[in-house]
């Protein structure tokens, strides 16, 4: 079989071929398909294996020339691919077919190519690292954070709602007169603070009582964090069920012996001051590492198929789903009554996936690049921490893990090697110097 090959376009990670296989070939692959019909047809009138090719040919014309396709089409894409050089990395489409006996065979592929990066420089440049400055200030806000949630709350004689009370509410919420279930909460615990809760909601539980009745109207930013609830107006019914007043233990030492393995106040705020300072420090290197990787992937260019960002965005989708499921929501149900837009959420996720995989890409061609290798010893230690994290014999636990979490696993440890690599290849400059409280609105965020 003779095959001609040419490349029409080649971009964005696709290349299309005009492709043509010899009028001879086809003829012969026409003629030995006709005469596997001719044998095993019967047609009225001519006994069996005996009827004129030109008959068989007119009856089966169709089918004939779906098989002809079948046992051509495998061979010449192969011969197409290995004529351009072409490496598909999924399989190829085949489009316009033309096809006729007595004439070539021609047709279009479509082929998507493996991802390509094209790295810029990523080493010796120049970048900060942030400092978290944490004061006494912020060690006492933390120490009072501590004291809040070993609080008591007593039921209130008078029943009245104040500030820092805790209170117990039935809450209905309802988008366009549907209920929402996840939403919605038979015993809902909220302490009421201004900072802690929605404004309206402040608002109608100050100075009311047990056992009344409030509604509110609520109309969410359309940047909220719940995407079930942004740029969504919900009518909200609550009833007062209960009401509660916080009584603060002694900031003192037996509180701190309460707490945890502390003999004094002082040795427990000394612990508290070194969890900050190390939180601290994670954070700025955090922010420095994204900020490199945010560099190089801006910096590089990057070709990647689209069956790649479609299997990432169907994954990311896939789990955003299985978590509304899990909190009692029908992802077809919320499509039919308008409660999410499918398309803007799947756009949300296409946008992600290009990222994720753009660092994937980027960390893979340098880990490659810079020849860093990932030990079986290296692995081993990973797996050594979780088997002692469950409790359980090394080997036993690395017997039960599966293949692609071996390499899903070495693929992560890859990919800090690379950024420790790239954090020492780099100029690292002291960079500004923060307030505890940014750090903690960073969080919050």
């Amino acid at each position: 079989m003779k095959v001609n090959a040419q490349i029409l376009k080649k971009e964005n990670a696709k290349a299309t071929l005009s492709v043509g296989v010899d009028n001879e070939s086809v003829s012969k692959e026409f003629e030995r398909v006709s005469t596997i019909y001719q044998n095993k047809s019967h047609i009225n009138g001519f006994r069996p294996g005996k009827t004129p090719l030109s008959v068989v040919k007119a009856k089966f014309s169709e089918q004939i020339k779906k098989d002809v396709l079948q046992n051509i089409i495998p061979s010449a894409v192969k011969e197409a691919l290995a004529i351009t050089e072409i490496e598909a990395f999924s399989v190829p489409k085949v489009k316009d077919i033309k096809i006729e006996e007595g004439s070539p065979l021609n047709f279009v592929l479509e082929v998507e190519l493996p991802p390509e990066v094209t790295l810029c420089k990523y080493t010796d440049l120049t970048f900060f690292r942030d400092e978290y400055k944490i004061s006494k200030k912020d060690v006492e806000s933390e120490l009072k954070k501590l004291q809040e949630s070993y609080a008591d709350y007593l039921p209130k004689e008078n029943n009245i709602v104040e500030e820092n009370d805790i209170v117990t509410l039935k809450i209905e919420a309802y988008l366009n007169g549907t209920l929402l279930k996840d939403v919605s909460s038979e015993n809902y615990k909220t302490e009421v603070k201004k900072e802690k809760i929605l404004e309206q909601f402040y608002n109608i539980l100050i100075n009311s009582k047990v056992g009344e009745e409030k509604e509110i109207e609520v109309e969410y930013p359309k940047d909220f964090n719940d995407k079930i609830l942004a740029g969504k107006k919900i009518k909200y019914k609550i009833l007062i069920k209960e009401v509660r007043k916080k009584h603060l233990p002694e900031l003192d030492d037996e509180f701190a012996k309460d707490v945890g393995e502390y003999s004094s106040l002082k040795e427990l705020k000394e612990s508290i001051e070194r969890q900050l300072k190390e939180l601290g420090r994670a954070k700025a290197e955090e922010k420095l590492e994204s900020e490199i990787i945010e560099k190089i992937i801006n910096d590089a260019e990057f070709k990647i198929p689209e069956s790649m960002i479609n299997a990432h965005t169907n994954y990311l989708l896939d789990s955003f789903t299985r978590n509304l499921a899990m909190r009692g929501y029908n992802l077809n149900e919320m499509m039919q009554n308008k409660t999410i837009d499918f398309e803007k959420i799947k756009e949300q996720f296409r946008q992600d996936a290009i990222k994720d995989l753009k660092v994937y890409l980027a960390l893979k061609n340098i880990r490659e690049k810079e020849g860093i290798e990932v030990t079986q010893e290296e692995i081993d230690n990973e797996i050594r921490k979780y088997a002692e994290k469950h409790k359980q014999n090394f080997d036993e636990y690395k017997a039960k893990i599966s293949e692609s979490t071996i390499e899903s696993l070495k693929q992560q440890i890859g990919n800090i090697k690379v950024i420790n690599f790239l954090k020492s290849h780099n100029k690292i400059k002291k960079g500004k110097k923060h307030k505890f409280a940014e750090l903690e609105e960073t969080m919050e965020g």
